[in-house]
């Protein structure tokens, strides 16, 4: 029974663009993560100075000059709309992108980006050799890749 088990999972098989797709739905989620807890300890600091000034300002006696309190007004409506703001939209859109993207790497099975990247080594290699062909190419690749 174990061996039936154990011989089963062997037969499982993960292509390498797969793995590669889910490293990098791992690494970007990792970073939009990483990110929205920053914008969050910035909000929360942010809060933290508006009510210290706020606290400040209303031990002094004197009139405040109405351009600071426009800026804290507006300041406070855009805390309010970071917090509101849903984190996961921007996520779940690249989920999305990167699984149109994989559908159709899957249905092309790779064979036209196999193609294309022949052509280009083709191209490349004739262009090198005609380069090659003429002294003045030659000496400057040489001197370019240093051989």
């Amino acid at each position: 029974m174990a061996e039936d088990i154990e011989s089963d999972f062997k037969q499982i098989k993960i292509s390498r663009l797969t793995l590669g797709l889910i490293m990098s739905v791992a690494v970007t989620s990792g970073v939009i993560v990483w990110n929205a807890a920053q914008v969050a300890g910035r909000i929360s600091e942010l809060e933290q100075t508006v009510n210290r000034v706020e606290a400040d300002m209303g031990d002094l006696n004197f009139e405040t000059d109405p351009t600071i309190l426009i800026r804290i007004g507006d300041l406070e409506e855009k805390i309010d709309e970071l917090a509101s703001m849903d984190h996961n939209a921007e996520l779940m859109s690249r989920i999305a992108e990167l699984e149109e993207w994989h559908d159709e790497l899957d249905r092309d099975n790779g064979e036209e980006f196999r193609w294309e990247i022949e052509d280009l080594h083709h191209r490349s290699y004739a262009f090198e050799e005609a380069l090659r062909s003429r002294t003045w190419g030659d000496e400057i690749l040489r001197e370019f890749f240093g051989w």
